[in-house]
């Protein structure tokens, strides 16, 4: 039986998300990619991934912020 996780990239590089989607297409992953910390955490408010790789440099906020309100806010698992 295969599993299917959902990853969230959350990368403003074109280039370098283009890589990640080609790395990891062999994988069975649901792949989601954004562009800033706001839509990030608005997709949170909606689906919790298995894993998060967060950018430290977007355009909107630092990735350490973006962070920090995940951490704040809290797992449903809490």
């Amino acid at each position: 039986m295969t599993s299917t996780y959902r990853v969230l990239i959350i990368e403003d590089s074109l280039p370098l998300t283009n890589i990640y989607r080609q790395y990891l297409a062999k994988e069975p992953i649901e792949l989601v990619c954004l562009e800033t910390g706001q839509a990030a955490l608005d997709y949170l408010e909606k689906a919790t991934p298995h894993l998060i790789l967060l950018d430290l440099k977007l355009p909107d906020m630092s990735g350490e912020k973006v962070l920090k309100q995940i951490k704040d806010k809290g797992s449903p698992a809490q």
